[in-house]
């Protein structure tokens, strides 16, 4: 059978539109902002990382950083290693070395343990 642009055009598209996506442990999507990361320091506002490249600080009152503890995490951002400053419940238990789903859009959706740890 011979190959045509009938054939291939149709094909090409669903190997673009199928192929793109994804999805960790089947519910944390690329799409919407989640990148696995790892866990590097916890502490306070002043003790996190000092230039980070997403700094979730920003925007939060002294009471409101004083309230919380804050995790400093390391992704990749278009191949590149960065670090985020997150904000998280003063009673979590997240140390150094943890493995982490972090949402890079949205500072207010909480740190998720990643189960496969790579």
């Amino acid at each position: 059978m011979k190959l045509t642009s009938k054939y291939l055009l149709p094909m090409a598209s669903l190997l673009v539109l199928g192929g793109c996506q994804t999805i960790y442990e089947g519910k944390y999507d690329w799409d919407e902002g989640w990148r696995p990361g790892t866990v590097l320091e916890v502490g306070s506002a002043d003790q996190a990382a000092k230039e980070p490249f997403r700094d979730c600080r920003k925007g939060l009152s002294v009471v409101e950083k004083s309230a919380v503890k804050f995790a400093v995490v390391r992704y990749s951002h278009l191949s590149h290693p960065q670090k985020a400053v997150i904000p998280i419940a003063p009673e979590s238990t997240w140390s150094r070395g943890d493995p982490v789903y972090i949402n890079v859009l949205n500072c207010q959706i909480a740190l998720e343990r990643r189960s496969n740890g790579g």
